[in-house]
């Protein structure tokens, strides 16, 4: 049966046991072709309702609709997502939506609706602060980690897992896509957008930092140290005052630690930057914001390596801790979130973290500094040794962008500085 919203209904009276036929449905499309953010969209996504129940369902597309041909997609990642879901949930039930039905064949499940919490990326744009989310997402990370690692896995178990989680077309996506800067197309730009498109070029054809973006591509194809979720960014996770659930587990794959933490973090680096300049919020605002965004950032480390060390300590493992692994973590973690940024401010298209800003020059200084916050911390990342020094990078790089800001007009700020 093709899948959609008239034939919706028919299809799960039969198929599933969660509705009664003698009540109506309410079943709403939330991601169809009109909407604003569905570039990069990969499934069809229903809400269905029936009196106090609501579930959401996830139907697998074989196409992204986006400006890059990348090709068909297997819809029979759904069924991988699935097992994705009933994997975590056995060492971080709290932290996913609770799964109901699968149906591999039309490549469809249902899932648990949470539109009751909030998306963590619009919270955060509107200056909401939960203080709960350093330690929820460092925890979640790690022990998704540890546990799909050789540190808790023997070696026939690890190369089953990376046998099954190869989702090599996802794979791809990531590779071709995520990580890569693209070149914007067309006659259309205007001058903030060819501003930004020309520190993009500039940036890429150094080779300092090419070379390093290359080796972390190079990086997360070869390094297969833990099942990683592939596309965990703030939109991706649900938030409320005493939960978080996370979604969207069809990237999921074998690779480093030290991504998930990077693509991540690459958000709160973001938010950072807009609210460091953003003028729709009051100085004091945004000087409080910013200053809960680098806690934040400090929570996520330090709970992930204090949660992998409890779980190591207590727990029998078949591989050694190397002592700089941590370190080499957080130097590859700190690549990704700067690639990830780097690849968010200079495109063109939608992006919640910049767009929530009202004023577009200021939109502008908040991509120019995002970008040049990005620039330094591939510059550096290799001799930065903790967090603290990470954070203190962050601010005088900040620091020092808003007070030539003062000096300059902002349309020479990204070119010249």
């Amino acid at each position: 049966m093709g899948i959609s919203t008239e034939t919706l209904k028919s299809y799960l009276l039969e198929k599933t046991e969660l509705f009664d036929s003698n009540k109506p449905l309410e079943i709403t499309h939330l991601t169809n072709e009109e909407d604003h953010y569905v570039e990069g969209y990969v499934n069809y996504i229903y809400r269905v309702r029936q009196g106090t129940k609501s579930y959401i369902i996830k139907h697998a597309k074989e196409f992204i609709p986006s400006g890059i041909d990348l090709g068909r997609l297997d819809p029979g990642r759904n069924y991988l997502e699935f097992m994705t879901y009933k994997l975590r949930a056995g060492f971080s039930k709290d932290s996913v939506p609770n799964i109901y039905f699968v149906d591999q064949e039309n490549h469809l499940f249902i899932m648990e609706d949470i539109s009751n919490m909030e998306v963590l990326r619009f919270f955060l744009c509107h200056g909401e602060k939960s203080w709960i989310l350093g330690e929820k997402i460092g925890h979640f990370l790690a022990r998704s980690h540890f546990f799909t690692s050789s540190f808790h896995l023997n070696e026939q178990k690890m190369a089953s897992l990376a046998l099954y989680f190869e989702n090599e077309e996802m794979r791809k996506v990531i590779v071709d896509f995520i990580l890569q800067p693209h070149e914007e197309a067309g006659n259309d730009l205007d001058h903030y957008e060819i501003a930004l498109y020309t520190i993009l070029k500039e940036l890429t054809e150094k080779d300092l930092i090419w070379d390093d973006w290359l080796q972390l591509i190079d990086n997360f194809a070869k390094k297969r140290q833990c099942l990683i979720h592939g596309d965990f960014h703030s939109s991706n996770i649900f938030i409320s005052p005493q939960q978080m659930k996370v979604i969207d587990m069809e990237y999921t794959m074998i690779g480093p630690f030290s991504y998930d933490l990077g693509y991540f973090l690459a958000n709160l680096l973001s938010q950072f930057a807009c609210f460091s300049v953003n003028s729709d919020f009051s100085e004091a605002q945004r000087s409080d914001m910013s200053e809960y965004l680098l806690k934040m950032i400090a929570d996520v480390y330090s709970t992930y390596f204090d949660t992998f060390t409890e779980l190591y300590t207590h727990q029998p493992t078949r591989e050694i801790l190397q002592p700089d692994l941590f370190l080499s973590i957080l130097q590859e973690s700190f690549g990704y979130m700067a690639m990830a940024n780097i690849t968010r401010a200079a495109n063109s298209g939608p992006f919640p973290d910049f767009d929530n800003i009202t004023s577009k020059e200021t939109r502008f200084v908040a991509k120019a500094l995002s970008l040049k916050l990005s620039e330094n911390i591939f510059i550096q990342r290799s001799q930065i040794q903790t967090v603290e020094e990470f954070l203190a990078l962050i601010v005088d790089v900040r620091n020092n962008f808003l007070s030539d800001l003062t000096n300059k007009n902002p349309s020479h700020i990204i070119v010249n500085s």
